[in-house]
C-alpha cells in the first residue's frame, strides 16, 4: 500500500486538476508533494495558516537559477516573520536530477518535486519560473510568470506592508 501512495495522489490531483489557470483573488489549489527526502508536503499543513510563496522552478530554467538568490534573499528576509516559501522542480527526472542541482546551488527555501507537474497543472502554470504569492486566508494575492527584478520587489512591498516590516 505504501508504494501506491504517490500513484493514488497523482490519480486524485489529475482528477481535479484545474482547467484554466488560477487568477489572483481564487483560493490556492492544494498540493501533496514530497521533499528532496521522500517526505510528503501536504498544502493543509500551510495554506491559510500564513503567507506562502511558490515558485515553479526546473533545473534547466536559465531565468530560474537567474532568481535564485534574489528569491533566497526575500526568503531570508521574511523567514522570521513566519513567511512559507517553497520551490516546486518540475524536472521529469525528480530527485535524481533536483537533488544534486540544489547541492551545488545551496538554498534554504525547501524544494518539492513535481515531476508529474501535477501542482504545476493544477495551478494553471503555462510557464516557468512563476511566482504565487498566497495571503493568510490562502487566496492567490500575486502572480507572475518569468524573472523580473519588478516582480520580486513588488512581492516584497506587499510582504513589508503585511508584516509591518519599515524598509
Amino acid at each position: 500500500m505504501q508504494r501506491n501512495k504517490p500513484v493514488l495522489f497523482l490519480i486524485l490531483f489529475l482528477l481535479y486538476s484545474p482547467l484554466f489557470p488560477q487568477e489572483t483573488g481564487e483560493p490556492a489549489p492544494p498540493f501533496a508533494n514530497p521533499d528532496l527526502k521522500g517526505n510528503f508536503v501536504m498544502s493543509n499543513q500551510i495554506l491559510g495558516k500564513g503567507w506562502v510563496l511558490i515558485d515553479f522552478f526546473a533545473t534547466w530554467c536559465e531565468p530560474c537559477k537567474k532568481e535564485l538568490p534574489d528569491l533566497e534573499k526575500l526568503y531570508n528576509e521574511f523567514q522570521e516573520q513566519g513567511l512559507v516559501f517553497l520551490i516546486f522542480a518540475v524536472d521529469k527526472e525528480g530527485t535524481e536530477k533536483v537533488a544534486p542541482f540544489f547541492g551545488s546551488y545551496p538554498v534554504t527555501i525547501p524544494v518539492l518535486i513535481d515531476r508529474y507537474q501535477v501542482t504545476y497543472t493544477r495551478y494553471g502554470v503555462k510557464g516557468i519560473p512563476s511566482l504565487f504569492l498566497i495571503d493568510p486566508e490562502g487566496i492567490i494575492v500575486f502572480k507572475y510568470e518569468g524573472y523580473s527584478q519588478e516582480a520580486i520587489s513588488e512581492i516584497r512591498n506587499i510582504l513589508r506592508s503585511a508584516f509591518k516590516v519599515s524598509q
